[in-house]
């Protein structure tokens, strides 16, 4: 077995003008990491940042691993079986998805989207974000 010298994080938003953050959070029974009302100020460090839309995220944190893969099917799993839920309010709401992927790794790795991710991605018309950062770990 290799050794992990990948680190993950990954992230599902859902995100547009508005839409009704506790609501969405009840009828989907997962309870996010993060949520943003359209207009909200908020800090990363001790940046402040104005949130130009309303955001649902979960978020998996980072974690070590040889196989950057495996975080990702977990996601998927968890919300595999929302999937009308999730397309439900993209389109009452006019709402976008994205499936975020932010890999750390000190050399060239390998990362495989196999068949349920695509499904998955494609079944609530999502993209993956990649951002790679080559970096030690």
């Amino acid at each position: 077995m290799q050794n992990p010298n990948t680190n993950i994080r990954t992230y599902f938003s859902i995100f547009g003008d508005e839409f009704p953050l506790d609501e969405f959070t009840n009828k989907i029974g997962i309870t996010p990491t993060v949520v943003r009302t359209k207009g909200e100020i908020y800090k990363i460090g001790k940046t402040q940042h104005k949130s130009y839309t309303t955001t649902w995220t979960y978020e998996i944190d980072y974690c070590l691993t040889s196989d950057p893969t495996s975080q990702i099917n977990k996601l998927v799993d968890i919300f595999s079986n929302k999937v009308n839920i999730i397309n439900y309010y993209l389109k009452e709401f006019n709402l976008d998805s994205k499936i975020a992927i932010i890999l750390v790794f000190p050399e060239s790795s390998g990362l495989l989207l196999n068949q349920k991710l695509i499904k998955f991605a494609n079944e609530i018309n999502s993209e993956y974000e990649f951002d790679f950062y080559c970096d030690e770990i």
